[in-house]
């Protein structure tokens, strides 16, 4: 189940991890969780191609590049970040035969359109994955952990979990499925770029549309998302932030500064503010992103 409870006396919580990157698919990751019900459907539309996008570090584009290695497919990839970008998930993309595609985010739809157009044009017959792997699908295979979790942990089931949150498709399966399955378990994304207006909409937009594809009636809680952690935006770690990635890698928590350390250190903060209470069951949804971490060692003054 891929669980470890850690004893870390300044958190003052009850506190366990759901490590995401044993998940057994792609290097784990809650990225590799998604991609692999996405690519599920993307079968059955006999597809053999993908077109996706994402940042010089996304996970996510990484391991579109890897899936299509392994099945066979060819794989074009907008990267939106500078042409002279170097990071562990570019060099893996290029390592799988993965085509990438820069550009300023402004022109990310106009690519993957064209590279859509491209592959259309050489007999083949692509399939469009929203940067994030955010979709319907997605969201689905978060909601269906959601429910594994609860099923596998009777005996400990959260007050709170905390999860690093993007596009929101991860905390939106989380939220709904938990709302199912532990209805007493509150559910808190920690934004890693967006503010709270849009981050929140992402995630009730992604609810509803999970639930229409369920076919599921029963109203849920409200999104609970914080975007006090942002910083100066994705990506961008400050002292504070940094400061818990170190801290918490002397516990032997593995964290990096684009996601899961955001995620930690809003954790952190809520319990101070009392948002989170002391003593709490607090399941900390480690989304994963070792090779994100690998390219932080000059952030982390190591």
């Amino acid at each position: 189940m891929s669980l470890y409870s850690i004893s870390i006396n300044k958190a003052n919580i009850d506190l366990t991890i759901k490590a995401e990157a044993f998940y057994p698919f792609l290097q784990g990751g809650s990225k590799a969780r998604k991609l692999k019900y996405i690519l599920e459907h993307a079968k059955t539309e006999n597809a053999n191609a993908i077109v996706s996008a994402g940042s010089a570090s996304s996970n996510h584009a990484r391991d579109c590049a890897l899936a299509a290695a392994q099945l066979g497919w060819k794989c074009t990839l907008i990267i939106h970040d500078k042409a002279d970008a170097v990071t562990n998930n570019l060099f893996l993309m290029r390592l799988a035969g993965a085509e990438l595609i820069f550009c300023d985010m402004a022109d990310v739809a106009e690519k993957m359109d064209q590279a859509m157009l491209d592959f259309r044009a050489q007999g083949l017959n692509p399939y469009y994955i929203w940067g994030g792997g955010h979709s319907v699908y997605g969201t689905l295979a978060l909601y269906d952990a959601a429910k594994e979790f609860v099923n596998q942990s009777k005996a400990w089931l959260p007050d709170y979990v905390v999860v690093a949150s993007g596009t929101g498709g991860t905390q939106a399966g989380l939220h709904l499925g938990f709302a199912e399955a532990s209805p007493s378990t509150k559910v808190i994304g920690i934004s890693v770029a967006r503010n709270a207006e849009r981050g929140t909409k992402a995630v009730e937009n992604a609810v509803t549309e999970l639930k229409a594809f369920l076919k599921l009636e029963k109203s849920v809680p409200s999104i609970a998302f914080y975007d006090d952690w942002v910083g100066e935006g994705y990506g961008c770690a400050s002292s504070e932030l940094v400061a818990h990635v170190n801290d918490a890698a002397h516990s032997g928590v593995l964290l990096d500064t684009t996601y899961t350390g955001k995620a930690w250190q809003g954790m952190y903060d809520l319990v101070k503010r009392g948002d989170i209470s002391k003593g709490a069951k607090v399941l900390f949804w480690h989304t994963g992103g070792i090779f994100n971490l690998l390219d932080q060692k000059n952030i982390l003054d190591l």
